[in-house]
């Protein structure tokens, strides 16, 4: 009687499968909003990180004269070969990890010509000051 008992228990009851599955369900809707804001703030950090880094590597470029602050930023071919030089050093220029489509932006204040700094932004915001927008995963093209 045992023998036949066992031979005809084959697999697990509808029951049995219902419980795992609401028990996985349960644990999925705990564990992802956790794991979503990780994510989040794994993006913010990295874009914290790059903006860090390539705001050093233009000042860094500045202060050895790569990048003059005395010339005109307005023109094509300067602004050309700023983007060049910042992608010579950083190779490729970092995106962003922003869902909003932001770019990395050179500003330089147009009143006193020295002082720049790094932002990230969507658009070139109009302002006093001069920007030049780098194009992520940009290569190296230095123009003479």
């Amino acid at each position: 009687m045992i023998k036949k008992f066992i031979k005809n228990r084959k697999g697990f009851t509808l029951t049995e499968l219902i419980v795992v599955v609401a028990i996985l369900g349960v644990l999925a809707a705990v564990v992802t909003p956790s794991v979503m804001g990780y994510l989040s703030d794994a993006k913010d950090n990295a874009d914290k990180a790059n903006l860090a880094t390539i705001d050093s590597c233009v000042k860094r470029l500045a202060a050895k004269g790569t990048i003059s602050l005395t010339s005109d930023w307005t023109n094509a071919t300067v602004q050309s070969n700023i983007r060049a030089a910042v992608a010579k050093e950083i190779n490729p220029i970092p995106s962003t990890s922003s869902e909003t489509n932001t770019k990395w932006a050179i500003n330089k204040d147009a009143v006193s010509g020295t002082t720049i700094w790094v932002t990230q932004e969507a658009t070139a915001a109009a302002g006093s000051n001069v920007r030049i927008i780098l194009n992520p995963g940009a290569a190296p093209s230095p123009t003479t």
